[in-house]
């Protein structure tokens, strides 16, 4: 019966249980207060030894959600932000603003697929559309309006 216990790992506990958060997989993205565009940012990843702090920063943009592929392929979409790119589990996000552009742009979803492949919707001015890229993120197209 202690045994058992023991094994239990502690990573179903939210790293941020006070804090907004989603979560992708093994992935969570915890935000802090918000003011003036600024949010606190930070990705974490669940192992069987609980969380693990990826990447933490205080910048421009509000997420709203997260989405990770198992290859460490993975996208962050932002209202009043840009879209936010990783290739490495999410230690490093490269923001895009020529996808999604502040003030303008407002992400609403996202989905990550295998092999590269992701899927952004974003509004403006009332109007939505996807966009997808099949390159891990280096380049995107219109797919829907």
């Amino acid at each position: 019966m202690i045994g058992a216990m023991l094994a239990t790992p502690p990573a179903l506990v939210s790293p941020c249980p006070r804090e907004r958060a989603t979560y992708s997989r093994t992935w969570a993205l915890c935000t802090g207060e918000g003011g003036a565009g600024n949010m606190e940012k930070r990705v974490y990843r669940r192992s069987a030894h609980g969380w693990t702090l990826l990447y933490r920063r205080f910048d421009y943009g509000y997420p709203e959600g997260i989405a990770m592929a198992p290859d460490g392929f993975g996208i962050v979409w932002e209202s009043r932000g840009t879209l936010l790119v990783t290739r490495d589990g999410g230690r490093r996000w490269t923001p895009r603003p020529d996808v999604a552009r502040p003030e303008l742009d407002f992400g609403v979803s996202g989905r990550v697929l295998a092999h590269g492949v992701a899927f952004v919707t974003l509004a403006r001015r009332g109007r939505r559309r996807v966009l997808e890229t099949t390159d891990y993120g280096r380049t995107w197209r219109r797919v829907r309006r």
